[in-house]
């Protein structure tokens, strides 16, 4: 019809263009044309119509121009609630019409949740070039021809048609099935959206497999068949515009050898409760079985005679009658069987042996033991057992709540294992029964550390003064943070100091084991307090003896008359070794009483005669000189010494003159430091030295005149 149309719409046009070269009256000429314009239009219109409702993946249809139509009114798609989706809009239909109502297309736009664009262009041939192409990019993109020459928005309509329905979906199992034949699972589908495609899976949820997806646009059902027993199904129905819906879940049921029941069984899930099995039994359509409304049945053990498993029951004329028979924990071991005991007890279904399993029982708290530490390791081995548990149940298992390890309660209802490499710390075990996790129970115990053998380094306080002690400082090192040790200090094989120091860290510092006699050795031990096979090796270390104060002398060895000045030579014995000493020259004020040092060698590993030599002393002065230990200050000794004034009737001389010293000799340790002479005998003796000297010097110089005379 359309072709038909198109073709006589192509004559007309072709014979009116002749038409113009002739001279046929032009009134005529146009009421032949408008006749033919009215037919097409209205055919047009009649096509589009029945074209049938377009969706997002339909072919673009077209209606036909006429000549004698004005207008031309052109449908296009865009997107879901898009005006200008990626790509543009695509046509949808359009139609010719002397009518600028710009709703004539409304019917057409059947895809749900879309928005579409209906354009009043005008029929000329840029109007058919843009539908020969089949899509708008955008506004004059490709070319729009609008009426008056401009758009205008009566010329233009821009709606969405409402939004796409969700799909509803319902699965229905065949009754039972006898035998090993296979059966089949319906789908009831709910409304579908007009324009809309829709396809379905079946879903094998025992297997987890699906079928493959059929096409179900239109459909109310849907039937699965050649489904094989025993397994769950649902149906999942899906729109092309993304919704879905998936069914409750369905059993494709064996009905055994005569009727069908499904036994399920319910656990105990308390403690002290009772298990119990949920019986499911499936009328079959009549006269396929035995298994009929009104007869009474009972599940027993063993047989038909055997030992009643529950109480009997009487089937309905319902599809499905359920009956729970509480049974208590047993282990059903024997053939369980269906049996008709309306009349005579026969055997209709073998069921096999059922499993009650057993109820659960709280746990007891585990206990949990640590192995005897091994010196030195830095891991613990634990041990722990979990009691009150029911045998033969499984239970989750877990240790510092790390992944749970599935058990089986032995036959004393217990659980024991020994687990190593944990570091010291908080050690926790959980138990949790498997199929009731509110039975549970827990412990923690906190794993110490083990002990270490110490190191142990002793430093040794010498004896620095005459008469003084000497000391030990000991350092532990390998230690462990928090533990004990117990150090001692042995004279021989006695005890003489003890002291207990916590460590902090893998060191510890012993308070100073002070007030030990010099010239001796001493042995130092440490030990764990709690583990006495961390023992330190012993250590000894010898105390020397206390040094001695030095001695000291200074005399006169010269003296210059001409520059009134002396030499004071010092001599000194018996320095203690290690030490640095200080020498000092020091020279009375006797307005005072006072000392003062005028020459200072301090820092001497070694005192040489040099270090006692002084040079220019003025005459006529008490000297004396100082040497003191700066290591030990305690260590010292002075030496005192009187420069005379040395001119005899202008005679100089020297301590060679005579041959003999010219200065006091003392050994003077003693004397006190301050300055101060230590006994007034000294003091009296040094003069009578000095008289005695004066007189030998007068004697000489008047012998060498005598010769000389």
């Amino acid at each position: 019809m359309r072709s038909l149309l198109r073709t006589i719409l192509t004559r007309v046009a072709s014979r009116r263009a002749d038409l113009r070269t002739t001279n046929i009256p032009r009134r005529l000429l146009a009421g032949v044309a408008g006749t033919a314009a009215t037919t097409l239009a209205a055919s047009a219109l009649l096509v589009t119509a029945g074209a049938g409702p377009a969706s997002a993946a339909d072919v673009t249809s077209t209606a036909p121009t006429s000549p004698s139509a004005p207008y031309v009114l052109v449908l296009w798609q865009g997107g879901p609630g898009q005006q200008w989706p990626s790509g543009g809009q695509r046509l949808v239909t359009s139609v010719a019409t002397a009518s600028t109502d710009v709703r004539q297309l409304d019917a057409q736009a059947t895809a749900c949740g879309i928005t579409y664009q209906a354009d009043l262009y005008v029929n000329d041939q840029t109007t058919q070039s843009l539908i020969a192409g089949g899509k708008l990019l955008g506004p004059s993109n490709p070319a729009e021809s609008w009426p008056g020459g401009q758009y205008r928005a009566s010329y233009s309509n821009v709606f969405t048609t409402p939004g796409c329905s969700t799909p509803t979906v319902k699965a229905e199992a065949s009754a039972c099935i006898y035998g090993a034949n296979p059966g089949t699972v319906t789908a009831t589908f709910g409304a579908q959206d007009a324009g809309v495609t829709y396809s379905a899976v079946l879903n094998n949820l025992t297997r987890k497999t699906s079928s493959a997806p059929v096409n179900v646009t239109g459909k109310t059902t849907y039937s699965f068949a050649n489904q094989p027993l025993g397994n769950e199904y649902s149906v999942t129905v899906t729109a092309k515009n993304g919704k879905t819906a998936t069914s409750t879940t369905v059993m494709l049921q064996g009905c055994g050898k005569v009727g069908g029941v499904s036994i399920v069984v319910q656990p105990c899930t308390s403690s002290g409760g009772q298990a119990g099995l949920l019986v499911t039994s499936v009328t079959p359509d009549p006269g396929t079985g035995s298994f009929q409304a009104g007869h009474s049945y009972q599940l027993r053990r063993g047989g038909a005679g055997g030992t009643p498993v529950g109480p009997a029951w009487t089937a309905s004329p319902a599809d499905y009658t359920q009956h729970l028979f509480p049974v208590g924990v047993q282990n059903i071991g024997a053939a369980l069987v269906l049996v008709d005991v309306t009349a005579a007890p026969v055997v209709v279904q073998d069921l096999g042996p059922v499993d009650l399993g057993t109820c659960p029982a709280q746990p007891a708290t585990p206990t949990i033991s640590a192995t005897s530490c091994v010196v030195g390791d830095t891991t613990r081995t634990v041990e722990y057992a979990i009691t009150g548990l029911v045998p033969g149940r499984q239970y989750d298992v877990a240790v510092n709540g790390g992944t749970p390890v599935l058990i089986t309660a032995g036959s004393d209802g217990s659980y024991r294992q020994a687990a190593s490499g944990f570091r010291p710390g908080p050690f926790t075990v959980s138990v949790t029964d498997l199929l009731q996790p509110s039975y549970t129970a827990s412990a923690t115990s906190t794993l110490g550390t083990c002990a270490t053998r110490p190191t142990t380094a002793v430093t040794v306080g010498q004896c620095s003064a005459p008469g003084g002690l000497g000391s030990l400082e000991v350092t532990l090192s390998d230690t462990v943070a928090a533990r004990s040790y117990l150090v001692s200090v042995q004279d021989g094989a006695t005890v003489i100091a003890t002291a207990v120091v916590t460590a902090a860290g893998p060191t510890a510092q012993v308070p100073a084991f002070t007030a030990l006699t010099a010239a001796k050795s001493y042995t130092v031990t440490a030990v764990d307090t709690e583990d006495p096979r961390a023992a330190a090796v012993a250590v000894t270390s010898l105390l020397g003896a206390c040094p001695t104060a030095p001695t000291l002398s200074a005399l006169i060895t010269s003296c210059s008359a001409q520059t009134s000045s002396s030499i004071i030579q010092g001599s000194t014995s018996g320095l203690a070794a290690g030490q640095v000493w200080a020498v000092q020259l020091q020279v009375n004020d006797p307005a005072t009483a006072t000392w003062s040092t005028i020459v200072d060698r301090p820092g001497l590993s070694t005192v040489t005669p040099a270090d006692l030599l002084f040079s220019g002393v003025a005459s006529g002065a008490k000297y004396r000189i100082s040497l003191a230990s700066q290591t030990s200050p305690a260590l010292f000794a002075l030496a005192p010494v009187s420069a005379p004034r040395c001119q005899v009737s202008g005679v100089e001389f020297t301590a060679e003159d005579s041959g003999d010293p010219v200065g006091p000799v003392a050994a003077v340790s003693s004397l006190a430091r301050t300055g101060a002479d230590a006994a007034a005998p000294a003091v009296g003796a040094l003069g009578l030295l000095l008289l005695g000297v004066t007189l030998t010097v007068i004697a000489t110089i008047r012998r060498r005149k005598g010769a000389e005379s």
